[in-house]
């Protein structure tokens, strides 16, 4: 729907957890810098989906690559986001 900034749920890697990234299609992406301005991140990723005839078929899960722990500077932070899709029948 466009509206990239509503988090619903977060998740972290853990041996024991409820809820698994599950295996399939993704779009992945990478933005670096400040994680709260990812840039226009995700508009490149929906029109690489539009692009290419996909649809969102499960979450979007951002993982901190490089992050305050390991380095200082907001603007050398990477993430990398993945978007669960599926090809329309």
């Amino acid at each position: 729907r466009g509206n990239w900034e509503s988090i619903r749920r977060m998740y972290f890697r853990a041996t024991k957890s409820r809820h698994k990234k599950r295996a399939g299609l993704y779009v992945v992406g990478y933005s670096k810098g400040d994680f709260f301005n990812p840039g226009d991140l995700y508009g490149r990723m929906a029109a690489f989906m539009a692009n290419n005839r996909l649809e969102i078929a499960g979450n979007a899960y951002e993982d901190y690559i490089l992050d305050s722990i390991l380095v200082s500077d907001p603007e050398e932070y990477l993430m990398r986001v993945s978007i669960e899709v599926r090809k329309p029948v």
